[in-house]
């Protein structure tokens, strides 16, 4: 042991078992006592190594010795200038002082006699950037290729207790996600783009879909691009937030269904099995814009929003089994609910500009100081010091942005994801045909979400349209009887002057505008199916049915709805549906099992004609055409195809198309 000058005699004592060291005079720097053994005290004055080189050329030879033989004869290896004049020459290759001739003559001899590099006792800092495509190379990030979308890629994890700096891979089935908490500017964003990049990288084609919510400065929407990302909603964009929604807790459902048959308790176990299921990594930038983001100024707004939010919530806590997988950034931890954070428990804690914020995560405040370096600098679990991919060499956001084109230019992926979806187009229109028509079955439009084919079935029921005026109730009865005409006898009745009599012919239809028109086509229709059952089902189109209340039409509606192969489907104003009423048609539509409810606008009358809530979602529009189908209690969002051209239905009676236009 060796102890210089200390202040006091108890420290001497505790160093080298006497006071002997406190007593050292104090203009003697550098003297020291070695103790050797148990008693044997040496008095020595240390070399000062920090003297500048002495002046004049003169080379000396580096003599090495084995440590362990001391009694061995040192080989020179190497020799070493001591030169003022070289020094001041060149000082950028020579040192200056006696210690760096030194330290730089070790070098030399360690380097010609082919030594291994020492273990060192400890790593480098880690650096202010690190690219993913280093990080990626490490082989330890093999657990991100073997299983894509459940492992992702961070950055690199500086691990002092093992004296180790190794890739940072999370683990998303696992830890039930990952919540990354920061200030702005921090590199919560970052973060998310690498985590997208290095998906794209590492899998295949179709294993993994990625979604992503940006509610903060759009800073993903350059993700796009890449081939493995379905889509990606900004926080303007409250319908596309909330069909992603809808299409994930519907693809959770049907994924319970195939694990469960599988006997499988998670997505692995399913795919060990032998099952083709990919995975979907949710990315949601600034969870706690997204009240602000899915925001209705309508009745009952704050507690729809609050509603959506929960749905989020049960997302992200339910789909970890089947391999619905999240990643959340908030700029505080109050900003994420409660549920969430029981639910994951992976956290990383970037800088916080207020330092007190660090508390809120059980992190002291002398651990908090290592953060303070820079962008991208975190905290993984507690303690551990991590620093945040990018994407590219320059974290200028211009140059991720170059970085991720490059990264999408590399592959393509033509097959559509299944949870890929588009919203409902504004106009549904009849370029492309379709043979969707059976007897009693009638194509409509498209519904919500699917954007499958909505059909109307008169075979157990008649049908109500209602909806205030210019909603499109005649063009969604022009479109019935379009559909309707290959296989039915079509009849047209209604008010003159409505929307149905301005409307096209829908081929062999017969009409009947005005009161006493319409009660001859009725008396008509009642005679015919006295004769006998028809050779065709009988399809009544009524346009302005409120406006068609007189008494004797009234009795004569009574004798045709009781007859069984006659289907009425009528239109009405909305208000119509929900008062007293003794005329029998309208009587009869309020009974009806099936409705079509265009442009609903008050959730209370919705749920007075229906008798369930109105499928309401925020951001979503109800131009005209687009309304609620409501099939025995089953509401669905549709939107009506536009008629067929007149041509068309001259020569290609019943053919309805489903194409969309913008």
């Amino acid at each position: 042991r060796i102890s210089l000058r200390m202040l006091e005699r108890s420290e001497s004592t505790a160093i080298i078992g006497t006071p002997d060291a406190a007593d050292i005079p104090v203009p003697l720097r550098g003297r020291a006592i070695i103790r050797l053994g148990g008693q044997q005290l040496v008095p020595v004055q240390c070399a000062y190594a920090g003297a500048p080189l002495a002046s004049g050329l003169d080379e000396r030879p580096v003599l090495v010795g084995d440590f362990d033989e001391p009694g061995a004869v040192p080989l020179p290896v190497a020799a070493t200038v001591l030169s003022h004049t070289r020094v001041t020459a060149d000082a950028a290759e020579h040192p200056a002082d006696q210690l760096a001739a030194v330290v730089a003559a070790v070098a030399v001899a360690h380097e010609r006699l082919g030594a291994r590099p020492p273990r060192r006792p400890w790593h480098d800092p880690l650096p202010d950037h690190v690219a993913l495509a280093a990080v990626l190379a490490d082989e330890r990030t093999g657990s991100a290729r073997r299983h894509p979308g459940r492992c992702v890629v961070i950055g690199s994890v500086d691990a002092p207790d093992r004296q180790d700096q190794h890739p940072l891979v999370v683990d998303l089935e696992d830890g039930g996600g990952l919540l990354v908490f920061g200030s702005g500017g921090a590199g919560k964003t970052t973060a998310l783009r690498t985590i997208a990049a290095g998906i794209e990288a590492t899998a295949e084609q179709g294993a993994v879909d990625v979604v992503a919510f940006d509610l903060t400065a759009r800073g993903l929407v350059g993700l796009r691009r890449l081939a493995c990302v379905v889509d990606v909603a900004t926080a303007d964009d409250a319908e596309a937030i909330t069909r992603h929604i809808l299409v994930l807790e519907r693809e959770i459902e049907r994924r319970r269904e195939l694990l469960g048959n599988a006997r499988a308790e998670h997505l692995t176990a399913y795919q060990a099995s032998g099952g083709r299921l990919s995975r979907i990594v949710l990315l949601v930038d600034g969870f706690g814009g997204l009240a602000d983001a899915l925001g209705d100024g309508g009745a009952g707004g704050i507690g729809l929003t609050d509603a959506w939010v929960e749905r989020l919530v049960r997302v992200v806590v339910e789909g970890r089994q089947v391999g619905v997988h999240a990643v959340i950034t908030a700029d505080r931890r109050s900003a994420v609910p409660s549920r969430l954070h029981a639910a994951v428990a992976p956290r990383l804690v970037l800088r916080h500009a207020e330092p007190t914020s660090y508390a809120e995560h059980g992190i002291r405040g002398s651990v908090a100081e290592s953060i303070e370096c820079g962008n991208g600098r975190a905290l993984w679990r507690g303690d551990a010091l991590v620093q945040v991919a990018c994407v590219s060499e320059d974290a200028s956001a211009a140059a991720q942005s170059e970085a991720i084109e490059r990264l999408a230019r590399r592959r393509r992926d033509d097959q559509r994801p299944t949870i890929a979806t588009d919203p409902l187009p504004e106009v549904v229109s009849t370029l492309t045909s379709c043979d969707d028509a059976t007897t009693l079955v009638v194509p409509i439009g498209l519904t919500d979400i699917t954007a499958q084919v909505a059909t109307l079935d008169l075979r157990w029921s008649h049908a109500a349209i209602a909806g205030g005026p210019r909603s499109g109730r005649s063009t969604a009865l022009a479109s019935i009887g379009a559909a309707a005409a290959r296989h039915h006898e079509v009849y047209r009745l209604g008010p003159a002057g409505c929307g149905l009599a301005a409307s096209a012919g829908i081929g062999s239809a017969r009409s009947g505008f005005g009161a006493a028109a319409a009660t001859g086509l009725l008396e008509r229709i009642e005679n015919l199916c006295a004769l006998g059952s028809p050779l065709r089902p009988i399809v009544i189109l009524v346009d302005d049915a409120d406006r068609m209340e007189d008494h004797g039409l009234g009795r004569v509606w009574e004798r045709v709805l009781a007859v069984d192969g006659v289907h009425v489907v009528a239109a009405t104003e909305t208000r119509a549906l929900t008062g007293f009423t003794s005329d029998p048609l309208i009587a009869t539509m309020k009974r009806a099992r099936r409705q079509l409810i265009l442009q609903p606008d008050d959730p209370a009358e919705f749920v007075q004609i229906a008798g369930v809530k109105l499928p309401r979602r925020p951001g979503s529009a109800w131009p005209a055409g687009r309304g609620v189908l409501v099939a025995d209690r089953v509401p669905r969002v549709v939107h009506v195809v536009a008629p067929p051209p007149p041509d068309l239905i001259a020569n290609e009676p019943g053919r309805v198309a489903v194409a969309l236009s913008a």
